[in-house]
């Protein structure tokens, strides 16, 4: 039981944690390069070899997808950074800016058409699957392994807003975030909370799925606009132990 308990408070303690629990990939904006976040610092970064690239997919590699200026292609890298040779073409041109993945599919939503698409897990063969009706502008989106649906993100109001849907666009849930110029959500599986690019203040920002505002966190070398965390495929009991991480971070907040 002791054990138990530590763990808990070890798992729990990581929420409190300066900056993401695992590495996020960041695109800056057109041919800025790509960095990696982790806890409180830079971990690394790369320059692109694609061009013009936004969006952006990551599981045991790292795959961008371009902008919709003339000439945009994305391309592959390995974890650490190396490009591996790989391109991808531009098919649709619509706009996207930030991309996602369940491992099998990406997801790309499209600021041109307020459209999300999925593609192949190689940026090809696109296809529409909904249009976002929460009433806001999405240009951020992220996947939830847990009951595969899809995060969104708004850009450009004077409060934004986070909205969550399934597959077949149906909306489940929304919060607001005091953000006026967002991009590059990203969810962090290792705690299931969500991070965002704050362009006007130049920060990262994390929240909780239910809307909590929980820690800001500066980095310099752009302005990013696609983000992931890689992919990983949750244990069976990692919603129960995060509701009890939750609950014994409630406790502690009391205290």
């Amino acid at each position: 039981m002791q054990r138990l308990t530590l763990f808990f408070m070890l798992f729990s303690l990581s929420f409190l944690s300066a900056g993401p629990i695992s590495e996020l990939y960041l695109t800056a904006w057109c041919n800025g390069g790509v960095v990696v976040v982790k806890g409180s610092s830079i971990v690394r970064s790369w320059a692109t070899s694609g061009n013009s690239e936004l969006a952006i997919a990551v599981d045991d590699t790292v795959r961008t997808y371009g902008y919709y200026t003339a000439g945009s292609y994305g391309a592959e890298y390995t974890l650490s950074g190396t490009f591996t040779g790989t391109t991808y073409a531009l098919a649709p041109n619509l706009g996207f800016h930030d991309g996602t993945t369940d491992g099998t599919y990406n997801y790309a939503m499209s600021w041109h058409t307020q459209t999300v698409y999925r593609f192949s897990n190689t940026w090809s063969s696109a296809q529409a699957i909904f249009q976002p009706k929460g009433g806001y502008s999405m240009l951020g989106i992220t996947y939830d392994p847990t009951d595969n649906t899809l995060w969104l993100l708004s850009y450009g109001y004077t409060t934004n807003r986070v909205e969550h849907y399934s597959m077949a666009g149906t909306l489940l849930s929304t919060f607001n975030v005091a953000s006026t110029a967002i991009g590059a959500l990203a969810m962090d599986h290792a705690d299931h909370t969500l991070w965002y690019w704050d362009y006007n203040s130049k920060m990262l920002r994390q929240y909780s799925t239910t809307g909590t505002s929980l820690q800001t966190m500066s980095i310099s070398g752009g302005d990013y606009w696609g983000g992931e965390f890689a992919f990983v495929v949750p244990e069976p009991l990692s919603g129960f132990m995060l509701l009890l991480s939750i609950l014994f971070i409630g406790i502690l907040r009391k205290k």
